[in-house]
């Protein structure tokens, strides 16, 4: 966690950082098969694993489905309150 709180810190190394640790793990699938990848295979899964720690403090993901859920609450609020203002007192429905 230290090092992404280094990382958040200034702006500018985590902008680089985020476009580094990006192009390493493009580079990734290139190079799964070299002999010698188990040597640097921990350190890109760190460096992969610190990105996503990183994403996630910069750009918090929103809850979607909360989301969808308050919509759908107001949308039934206004239609509850506009089908009880179009009620008259016997009852019965205004024309719109």
């Amino acid at each position: 966690m230290r090092a992404v709180n280094i990382l958040v810190a200034d702006e500018e190394v985590c902008k680089q950082f985020m476009q580094n640790e990006k192009k390493l793990s493009a580079l990734v699938p290139i190079v799964k098969s070299h002999p010698n990848i188990n040597e640097v295979a921990v350190d890109i899964l760190f460096f992969q694993h610190v990105g996503a720690a990183v994403r996630k403090i910069k750009y918090p993901q929103t809850n979607i489905k909360k989301k969808e859920s308050q919509i759908k609450e107001r949308i039934h609020r206004s239609i509850e309150k506009r089908s009880r203002n179009r009620r008259v007192p016997d009852g019965r429905h205004r024309p719109l």
